[in-house]
């Protein structure tokens, strides 16, 4: 089982693979504005005195997700770049 719990998990696979090929090459400052989007939108649709703890648990979710995906990363290339 991932992260979110088995039925998340196979929604999240699912949306991955449908919006990433959307963003996929669009240059940084699309993706950063897209994806800031997205999460504000999903912000204020809840009221407003949790939104600072969403907000809180959305930046750590983000921070858990890069380990993870560095990890992988790293396991699927030999180890880190050189240069990092």
């Amino acid at each position: 089982m991932g992260i979110f719990g088995r039925k998340a998990d196979h929604d999240f696979d699912a949306l991955i693979h449908a919006i990433g090929p959307l963003l996929h090459g669009k240059g940084a400052d699309l993706q950063r504005a897209v994806l800031a989007d997205l999460v504000s939108r999903w912000i204020v649709g809840h009221h407003p005195s949790v939104r600072a703890h969403l907000l809180k648990q959305h930046a750590q979710a983000v921070r858990d997700l890069i380990k993870l995906k560095e990890e992988a990363q790293s396991v699927r290339n030999g180890g880190e770049p050189e240069d990092w």
